[in-house]
Formats: structure tokens, C-alpha cells, sequence
């Protein structure tokens, strides 16, 4: 027997009886896959692509059906809404007209206004859309699917819905703008009316504090007699200056008392010494004056407004005092002075205290003191009262100019009422009706599902390839370990069928001594050899093949030897008719045949 031969045992398969054909096949030599993808694929599913072709146009035409009826048709709706950032005037711009300075800020604002959950909310209850969703579907749901997006090179924002149905869609997109529109919408309008109604309000309250203000002036200059305040004023100094020069001359007579046993000198001036002539015989007299009467008016004015132990009442009061207290001391070295001079007085009015005692003498001075006090604090309450009006009528011209002010902003606002109602937001197109559905996933899931089907049977039958290796063609039988060795012996029909059927019976005869001349053309010449025919599978035609091949190889002059190796089934012995005889077994345990 060859070597190939021997190392090559010969497998016959029958696989289908259909196919009426047994191929011989090589086992240890098998290719797994062939030289390429396509010959490792003709592999796995020769014998099979009929029947994988049937299932896999069943199971496409299935899963296109399912994928058609599961696919969903989308319609969309479109609309847009514009916002414009400068409005237009009818004369003047106001802030209201202006360009915005953060134009896109507000856009954008506006882009999540329109997608937050208070517009959603308010649109969702739209009769028009629950009567456009029915009770199958939830018209939040619909809104859940609103698409917002804003175009920088325009003013105008897109808004799409999509739903199942173009009533839906529609309905819906309708119904986010009217909630938008109801709820964002309409600020131009309430602001505009929100600004006049203020404006109207800060009117009345400049014109009720005008009026309280003439009212406090005509209240303060009710106390006097005189309207003329200032010239009030310079009357009541004229007065406190006659005090004064009576009070000098009082003090001036008291000193000369003083050297003559308590009476006033008879040679005493009439008069005394005049304030302008110790203001002459002391300058300083003069400007410490000055500073006494301003403390003194500054004190009146704090007064007034700050209670009393307060820091800016304690600090004037305090400043008050300090300047009496040094025209005081001045005034009464201005007076020792002058009474060094005494001979060189003025003579004025006759103020007369000669002959008079020191008690009487003081007697007049606390009483001119009493009426210069009562007339200084006159003086300073109608200067506190002068500062006072001057206040007011400050605060009138200011009240006054507010007022115009108001006036002229409530009349540009009224001018431009129209425009500024309208407000920067306009709806530019509400939701058109989709005649053509924008998303159509029936032919996309029905090509999937036709190509699915066709790759689930390609798969299936592929893994049953790997799994069932049984050769349904010659190429299968190739053996790259031996190239050497026949792949394939020949080809027989199915022999069961041959059986009832003479003529291919006359086939079978002839494809079974093709085979024997085939092993012949092969082996090497010896006296003997053995065939061995095996196979991984049950019922693939090992007994038939050995009978034919028996008979074959008996027919040209072979002698022949028949050794059923099956020591369960042990269909050759069945066949034969040799059940009981003496065979493989007792060979291996040694009995002689």
C-alpha cells in the first residue's frame, strides 16, 4: 500500500440524501479556511447555501415587515421669532429705542427662556394641542422635542417641533410661542406702562413736597411783621449796637464810680466811650467782633438742627462761648484804656449816669444786658429763619426742575408709547403645517431588517459550517500536509438508491471501480495492502462503500478480505449474515481463525 495512502486513511461521506453523493475526504489534511476569505466561507457552508439562502429570504422578509411596521414617521414644524435690538423713534431715541449694548446676552437669554420649564408648562396645557395630542399621547411629551437655535447673522430666532402627525407638530410649536409670547413676550408693553405709572406717582410726590415747602416758608415768614427779612435783620444789629453803646457807656460810668466813693462823677462824659472809638483805640475789638457775631449766628443755625450733647452742637456752642469770651476780655481793656484818655471822648447822645451810685449803675447795666440778650437772640433766629428760606428756595428750584424733568421723560415715553408696546420681540412666523414627514425610519429599519435577516441565516449556517465539518465538495479533501496525495477518489450516488434503480445501480458499479482504479494507480505494487474506510459520523456509508468496494476488488481477481471493525453496531457482519462467527474480536484475543 502507498505511503500516502497508508498515512491518508479514506473516509466515505453520504450527507444528504437529496444530493446523491458520497465525497471522499482526507481528515488529518483538512484545510480550516482555504488560501482566501471567499474559499474559507465556500467551506463553512458548502452543501448548505441552498437551504441558507430559503431560511435567509424568510427571515429578511420577516424582520423588513417588522422593521417596516416598527419605524416611525416624524413630522416637524418650523417657526421663528424675531428680536431686534434698536426700536424705531418717531422724533427723539430714548433709553427704550437704543441699540442694546448686550444684544446677543439678550438673545441667547431669550433661546433658554423659550426652552424652560415655565414656557413648556404653560404651553402644555394649550386646548389646541390636547385636542391635537388626544388622550394617547402627552402633549409635554410632544414639547419635549423642541429644537431652539439662534442665528447670529439675523435677529431671528428658529424654533421645530417634531411629533407623529402635522397637527400635532404645528400645535405644539403654536402653542410654545403663545406661552412665550404671553409670558416674555409682552415686557415691552408692561414695562412701558409700569414706567408711566411711576413717572406719574414721583410727579405727585415733587409736587405735594413743593407744596409743603411754600407752605413752611409762608409759616416761617408769618412771625414778623415785616417780609423783608434781611432789612429785619440789619434793624435788629442797629438795635444791638445802640445796646452796646449804652452799655459801654454804662460800664465806663461804673469805673468811674468806682474811684469816687461809689458814685458816678459828675465830670463823667455824657455818653461814654463809643464802640467805634474803642474800636479805634483796640483794632482787634473790631474783628474779634466779627468772629463772636458769625460763632453766635453758626450756634443759632446748629441749633436748630441738632439736639442738644450732640458733637456738632457741643463743638458751635463751644466756639460761641470761646468768641464772647475774648471780645469781652478786649472789650474791657479797650475800655481801661479809654478811661486813661477820658478827656479826649466824643460827646453823642446824652446817655446820661452822673451822680448815680454803683448799685444803680449796675442795676441799668443788667437791664440793657437783658434787652441786648433778647435782642441777639431775635437776631439769630431770624438769621436761623433767613438760612432756612434760603434752603427752601433752593430745594423749590431743584423740586421745580425734577418736576420739568419728569414731565419731559413722561412725555417722550407717551410720545413713543406705541412703538415701545410692541416691544424688541415679535413673532416673525408661527408653526407651519408639514405636508412631507421630515424623519421616515421605515425603509431605513426595513433594509436593516431585510439585510439582518439574510446575515442572521449567513451566520447560523456559518456556525453550524465550523461546528458540522463534513465535505460537500473536492476542494474540501485537499491536505496540505500531503499535497502529494489524492484529495478526492471519486464520486459515488447514493447507493440505497441505487438499489431501485437499474440504470443508476450501472452508475454506482462504475463510479466504485473508478475508485478501485484510482487506489490502484496510487499504491505501490506489493502482494497486499489495507484499506482502511473510517468516518466521524454515523450513517455516512462506511459499510456500504466497503461492500462495494469488496465486490469491485473481488470482481477483477483481488482476493479480497472483508473485516468489519464496528465491534458495537457491527453492520457488516449484519449484512453478511455472519452473526456468531468468529471475527475482529477473537483475533485480538488470540484464537486462531
Amino acid at each position: 500500500m502507498p505511503k500516502s495512502v497508508q498515512q491518508t486513511e479514506l473516509a466515505i461521506h453520504q450527507p444528504f440524501p437529496e444530493y446523491g453523493e458520497v465525497n471522499y475526504q482526507a481528515p488529518q489534511g483538512n484545510s480550516s479556511g482555504g488560501s482566501s476569505l471567499w474559499e474559507m466561507v465556500d467551506d463553512r457552508l458548502r452543501g448548505r447555501w441552498r437551504l441558507m439562502f430559503i431560511v435567509g429570504a424568510v427571515l429578511a422578509v420577516a424582520c423588513m415587515a417588522y422593521g417596516w411596521m416598527s419605524g416611525k414617521i416624524r413630522y416637524q414644524s418650523e417657526g421663528s421669532i424675531r428680536i431686534i435690538p434698536t426700536l424705531p423713534h418717531l422724533i427723539k431715541k430714548t433709553d427704550e429705542t437704543r441699540a442694546m449694548p448686550h444684544f446677543e446676552m439678550f438673545r441667547t437669554t431669550q433661546v433658554h427662556f423659550l426652552k424652560s420649564n415655565r414656557v413648556l408648562d404653560h404651553a402644555s396645557k394649550s386646548p389646541e394641542l390636547q385636542a391635537a395630542t388626544g388622550t394617547e399621547v402627552s402633549p409635554r411629551g410632544v414639547l419635549e422635542g423642541l429644537k431652539v437655535r439662534s442665528d447670529r447673522e439675523s435677529e431671528l430666532i428658529f424654533l421645530a417641533v417634531e411629533a407623529d402627525d402635522p397637527k400635532s407638530a404645528q400645535a405644539a410649536l403654536d402653542a410654545v410661542i403663545d406661552a412665550y409670547t404671553d409670558i416674555y413676550g409682552r415686557a415691552g408693553s408692561d414695562d412701558v406702562s409700569t414706567k408711566l405709572k411711576e413717572l406719574t406717582v414721583y410727579q405727585d410726590d415733587l409736587t405735594r413736597q413743593k407744596r409743603l415747602n411754600r407752605v413752611e416758608q409762608q409759616r416761617i415768614l408769618s412771625r414778623y411783621a415785616k417780609l423783608d427779612l434781611p432789612e429785619l435783620q440789619a434793624d435788629k444789629h442797629q438795635e444791638m449796637d445802640g445796646f452796646q453803646d449804652r452799655l459801654s457807656t454804662a460800664n465806663f460810668a461804673l469805673s468811674g464810680a468806682s474811684g469816687n466813693g461809689g458814685t458816678v462823677p459828675w465830670n463823667t462824659p455824657v455818653d461814654g466811650p463809643q464802640d467805634l472809638y474803642l474800636e479805634s483805640v483796640s483794632p482787634r475789638l473790631q474783628q474779634l467782633r466779627g468772629m463772636m457775631d458769625e460763632a453766635r449766628t453758626h450756634f443759632a443755625f446748629v441749633r436748630e438742627r441738632f439736639k442738644d450733647g450732640t458733637a456738632q452742637y457741643v463743638r458751635a456752642e463751644k466756639r460761641a462761648e470761646t468768641a464772647q469770651m475774648l471780645y469781652e476780655e478786649e472789650y474791657g481793656n479797650a475800655i481801661k484804656m479809654a478811661v486813661q484818655i477820658a478827656d479826649s471822648l466824643p460827646v453823642g447822645e446824652l446817655v446820661d449816669f452822673r451822680g448815680l451810685s454803683a448799685e444803680r449803675v449796675k442795676e441799668e447795666i443788667s437791664a440793657i444786658s437783658d434787652e441786648l440778650q433778647a435782642t441777639e437772640i431775635e437776631a439769630q433766629r431770624i438769621a436761623t429763619d433767613i438760612q432756612t428760606l434760603g434752603d427752601l428756595a433752593i430745594g423749590e428750584e431743584q423740586l421745580a426742575g425734577s418736576i420739568a424733568t419728569a414731565a419731559r421723560r413722561q412725555d417722550q415715553l407717551e410720545l413713543e408709547e406705541d412703538t415701545l408696546r410692541k416691544g424688541r420681540i415679535s413673532v416673525a412666523q408661527r408653526g407651519d403645517m408639514p405636508f412631507a414627514p421630515s424623519e421616515d425610519s421605515r425603509k431605513k429599519r426595513a433594509i436593516l431588517g431585510f439585510v439582518g435577516g439574510f446575515g442572521a441565516s449567513f451566520g447560523l449556517f456559518f456556525l453550524l459550517g465550523c461546528v458540522d465539518r463534513r465535505a460537500y465538495g473536492s476542494r474540501q479533501l485537499r491536505c496540505e500536509a500531503l499535497p502529494e496525495a489524492p484529495g478526492c477518489l471519486g464520486v459515488l450516488p447514493d447507493l440505497g438508491h441505487s438499489l431501485r434503480d437499474p440504470e443508476s445501480s450501472d452508475i454506482a458499479a462504475h463510479c466504485v471501480h473508478q475508485i478501485r482504479n484510482q487506489i490502484e494507480t496510487a499504491r505501490e505494487d506489493r502482494d497486499g495492502y489495507v484499506i482502511a474506510i473510517s468516518s466521524p459520523y454515523q450513517g455516512d456509508g462506511k459499510t456500504s462503500i466497503v461492500m462495494a468496494l469488496g465486490w469491485s476488488y473481488a470482481a477483477a481477481g483481488f482476493r479480497t478480505l472483508l473485516i468489519d471493525c464496528d465491534l458495537v453496531g457491527r453492520s457488516l457482519t449484519r449484512q453478511l449474515g455472519m452473526i456468531g462467527r468468529a471475527g475482529l474480536r477473537e483475533m485480538l484475543h488470540g484464537t486462531s481463525l
